[in-house]
């Protein structure tokens, strides 16, 4: 708008006035009032503008000016609205943290919300216009709710937590009750996690990978509580590693390699200090080692004598040879001088065995100094019993502590003293025969030859009873003693002992016959009135041996028997004369015998008197399998080089040859060879 100026003090506006007066009919003047008119029709339409203009300023104004308030309003609402939503945060924060660090039960965190929530809305937007009010509030409960829900499942969340913190407690007890009962703490934990894991807070994955993280844990704590239990103890570390190598199945391959590592090296350790001791201990064991070999070898030679060894020198041996391999020798070799008497007192086949054993390690290992040395002095011991027992059976098991102490024969009493001291002799011998193993003389070597004279001044049929009566005192095994002892001093008396007992038909003892026929065959009175006395005591020598051929397997004894039927058959012939038939060259054979010879499954075997061959049959007929079983208890022997069951056997046993080990016992041969049970023993029938 064009302003005009009001001097020094302002300005004023131009208004329209009345226009000059100019002459009409003057172009000039027509021209100047057209202009005026002109310019008063600029300036009605200028003052017009101004108004307009003025009128939209106050329009814009007043618009301004309630934008401004709309505005203020607007933000207040907005100012109330956050205010609050923050109000809604924080409550819901303060929920939440206290739901997970405890501070707020579980039970009650939703409730809480909810009242404190209540409490926020019901104040908030007071002085909010009803529109903006309702606006705000319907906001703020929509937050409300979802905040509540996101409490909820904060409680939720804990409550999965606390599933897995006890979970995780549980695997721990687990873990530990593992040491004493791994199999069902494995099951108690899997089933755990089986059951609980799906309300806790670990995934699927997470609850395999948790099942497999704690049996590999768990089984490497038992791995190296094991290694670290057996460092110092190498016993407990080979288990240890086998334990680990097989028995925890589930160690993850790189600790299970670990563990092994410490185990070997825990090894390296031990080894390097058992190398560092035996170093240190290695001179001193070896000087001490060689004087406890002199010193056992120095028992042994004592003890192998098989006299009482004095307490005081067992105890010098036993602390000379302490903690060394000796020691435990000398103790052996001391409990053995105390129950048995030393090598020497053991049975003489025990010392057979012995020295058996040590010719079996030599053929094994091949010689050796120890086992050389060990034979020599097994061999010698044996051999001195050996020699001992033939030359004085009696002497030589008092010197070997077998017998304490014996009387000697007191000869005033004659031959009934005799018979009285003999009984008293009988315990002794049997114990001197136990370890003889075989029948020993109840008398000395001298004590023999006095009752040699003794018996020699009696008359034949006198002497016979006195051999019988003495045979009957002493029983078959020391009578068998006695007249080996006597055997290469007077054969026939010796023959008469081992017959005592015995008798023939007409009543007579048969070792009358034999002392007669002895008597009969050094004076040639068996043999008076013969051509040729010897061709015919030759054949009836030779009848003799061949009536027994095979009948016995033992040589020695088919010999006693022939050369007792060859003194019968010259005792017989001195009482008729010289005269012999067949006949009674076999009944000298059965007299020697005992019995007679049948023959049984194509063997030639002696029968004692009795018994015949339809006896001896049902006798084989009626053994049972309990009289077979009572030698064979396993149930099965071996018959022919086969296992044959005993009922088998038995069935089989009557058509089975046999063979003689004990007047009226038998062997049973089948294959050729005795039938013999799980022991080796042969199985024995007897037939009296």
């Amino acid at each position: 708008m064009a302003t005009i100026p009001l001097g020094d003090f302002g300005q004023a506006v131009a208004r329209p006035g009345q226009a000059p007066s100019i002459p009409r009919g003057n172009p000039i003047g027509q021209a100047v009032e057209r202009t005026g008119q002109v310019a008063a029709q600029v300036v009605d339409e200028r003052g017009m503008e101004l108004r307009r203009e003025r009128e939209r300023q106050e329009a814009q104004e007043r618009q301004e000016r309630a934008q401004a308030a709309e505005a203020a309003a607007r933000t207040h609402a907005i100012t109330t609205l956050t205010g609050a939503k923050d109000g809604l945060a924080d409550l819901h924060d303060r929920i939440t943290q206290g739901v997970l660090d405890g501070t707020v039960p579980k039970a009650k965190a939703e409730s809480d919300f909810a009242a404190e929530a209540g409490k926020l809305l019901q104040g908030t937007g007071g002085d909010l216009s009803q529109e903006q009010r309702g606006a705000v509030v319907a906001e703020l409960t929509r937050d409300a709710a979802r905040l509540n829900n996101s409490v909820r499942k904060t409680v939720t969340q804990r409550d999965r937590q606390d599933v897995t913190s006890g979970i995780s407690q549980a695997l721990e007890h687990l873990q530990r009750q593992y040491r004493t009962d791994p199999a069902s703490a494995t099951q108690r934990a899997m089933e755990l996690v089986d059951q609980l894991g799906p309300q806790s807070t670990l995934s699927p994955d997470q609850l395999t990978k948790l099942k497999q993280s704690w049996k590999e844990g768990t089984q490497y704590t038992a791995g190296y509580e094991l290694v670290s239990a057996g460092r110092a103890d190498r016993k407990m570390l080979d288990a240890a590693e086998k334990t680990i190598s097989t028995g925890l199945p589930d160690i993850d391959p790189q600790k299970r390699a670990t563990l092994l590592d410490r185990i070997a090296a825990y090894r390296l350790h031990l080894d390097q200090k058992a190398e560092l001791a035996a170093a240190r201990a290695q001179r001193e064991a070896e000087r001490r080692l060689k004087l406890a070999e002199a010193e056992f070898n120095t028992f042994q030679v004592m003890a192998d004598k098989g006299t009482i060894l004095d307490p005081a020198y067992i105890d010098r041996a036993l602390t000379a040879t302490s903690g060394t391999p000796y020691q435990s020798g000398v103790r052996a070799l001391a409990q053995q001088a105390k129950d048995m008497g030393g090598l020497a007192a053991q049975p003489v086949q025990q010392q057979q065995m012995l020295l058996d054993q040590v010719n079996a390690l030599i053929a094994q290992r091949g010689r050796s100094p120890e086992l050389d040395k060990r034979k020599e002095q097994i061999e010698k011991v044996l051999r001195g019993s050996q020699q001992d027992l033939d030359r004085d059976a009696l002497r030589a098991g008092l010197e070997r502590g077998v017998i304490t102490e014996f009387r000697p024969l007191d000869p005033i009493g004659g031959i009934p003293g005799l018979m009285q001291q003999l009984q008293a002799r009988v315990p002794l011998a049997q114990r001197v025969q136990q370890w003889a193993g075989r029948p020993v003389s109840p008398l000395t070597s001298d004590e023999a030859t006095a009752v040699k004279t003794q018996l020699d001044a009696l008359p034949v049929k006198e002497r016979s009873v006195v051999v019988a009566g003495m045979a009957e005192v002493l029983g078959p095994q020391q009578a068998a003693g006695l007249a080996a002892q006597l055997d290469a001093r007077d054969k026939g008396l010796a023959l008469a002992l081992a017959a005592a007992g015995a008798k023939t038909t007409e009543g007579r003892f048969t070792s009358e016959l034999i002392l007669r026929g002895q008597q009969a065959k050094a004076d040639g009175t068996s043999t008076k009135g013969q051509r040729e006395p010897a061709i015919k005591a030759n054949a009836w020598r030779a009848h003799a041996a061949t009536e027994l051929a095979g009948v016995f397997g033992d040589e020695r004894f088919t010999s006693q028997v022939r050369d007792a039927a060859e003194l019968i058959m010259h005792g017989i012939a001195a009482e008729q004369g010289g005269a012999l038939d067949k006949g009674d060259m076999n009944r000298a054979v059965s007299l020697a015998l005992g019995g007679t010879i049948v023959e049984h499954a194509g063997r030639r075997i002696p029968l004692p008197a009795g018994v015949d061959e339809r006896a001896l049959r049902r006798r084989l007929e009626a053994v049972t399998e309990a009289d077979v079983r009572r030698q064979a208890p396993t149930g099965v022997l071996r018959a022919g080089g086969v296992e044959v069951p005993v009922a088998e056997f038995v069935r089989s046993l009557p058509a089975q040859p046999l063979m003689p080990v004990r007047p009226g016992e038998f062997a049973v041969l089948v294959g050729g060879r005795p039938a013999v049970n799980a022991e080796g023993a042969p199985i024995i029938v007897k037939v009296r």
